[in-house]
């Protein structure tokens, strides 16, 4: 009961709090926590609500790594606890090829022609796509800078357009000097 108490965080410390005080059997905190958390229905809806909050992925190889191992880490959940076909879902790979940059997604297109197969959900040849660029990026394009925004190009009129202009002001000073 002890381990418990010390393990548990957030909501499922809320849901089993009287619990944690009150019960003589761990096995009846166990049951609650598992009857909140631990059916499969709410664990898929959780990962499929995680995988249309990811975010596009970034420039850097960094940022296309963290994307990957996210999708990654969601298509394993969905793989253990999948017992309807939640994975055989095309809108699910719909979903994530929509966040890739034009570039990645004709990539992917070739690589799902080549590698893809009918025994696996697109799903998983995508996150396995995914990983494979992610590596192929950290191994030949990382750096440990962030880029920086640079700040737009100025460019200058032609010289001789400058020139006439001081031109026109010294002839409207001359003017006023001569008037006056």
């Amino acid at each position: 009961m002890a381990r418990l108490r010390n393990c548990l965080r957030g909501e499922a410390r809320e849901v089993v709090s009287a619990l944690l005080f009150t019960a003589k059997d761990p096995a009846d905190i166990m049951r609650t926590l598992e009857q909140c958390f631990g059916r499969p229905e709410v664990i898929i809806d959780r990962a499929l609500e995680e995988l249309k909050r990811l975010p596009r992925p970034g420039q850097t190889a960094q940022e296309l790594n963290a994307f990957a191992i996210k999708l990654q880490n969601i298509v394993c959940i969905v793989q253990n606890v999948d017992g309807k076909g939640y994975l055989q879902n095309p809108m699910l790979t719909r979903e994530v090829t929509s966040k890739l940059s034009p570039h990645l997604r004709s990539r992917w297109c070739d690589y799902a022609e080549h590698y893809g197969s009918a025994d696996e959900p697109d799903i998983v040849t995508l996150s396995s796509f995914m990983m494979r660029e992610a590596d192929r990026a950290l191994s030949h394009a990382y750096t440990s800078v962030e880029p920086t925004k640079e700040s737009p190009v100025r460019r200058e009129a032609p010289p001789s357009k400058r020139i006439v202009t001081r031109r026109v002001e010294n002839r409207a000073r001359d003017v006023k000097t001569f008037t006056a």
